[in-house]
């Protein structure tokens, strides 16, 4: 009977971790649904990608982290529920999530209880 080598690269391919800058809450909830860490970074840069820089000159966003954390649970707990739902997504998950985030900052930028209740 032949023994298969055990090589570093094996154990690597099956591992699955999530990157550093990927909040844990925010892990925690995409994990339930999607298992690929890909996936999940994915929709967290999505996330980052939506926070626009307000003031060029010291490169602040329109959100906190805490307040993007807020704002990606919220968004992701929509996109499940479109998802259940059965939408059609024609560009893609991504994309849908995409205006699911915007919207969503669009919306909460304005609104005065949410931006002095995270900052």
């Amino acid at each position: 009977m032949k023994r298969k080598k055990d090589t570093l690269e094996n154990p690597l391919k099956q591992a699955n971790f999530v990157a550093h800058w990927v909040p844990g809450p925010f892990n925690n909830l995409v994990s339930s649904f999607y298992e690929k860490a890909e996936t999940i970074r994915e929709f967290w840069k999505v996330i980052k990608q939506c926070n626009r820089v307000v003031d060029y000159s010291t490169n602040k966003r329109a959100f906190t982290r805490a307040q993007e954390i807020e704002i990606g649970t919220k968004a992701f707990k929509e996109f499940v529920m479109k998802v259940k739902s059965g939408v059609n997504m024609r560009k893609g998950p991504f994309a849908y999530f995409n205006g699911i985030v915007n919207k969503l900052m669009n919306d909460l930028y304005f609104d005065a209880d949410f931006m002095d209740n995270l900052n």
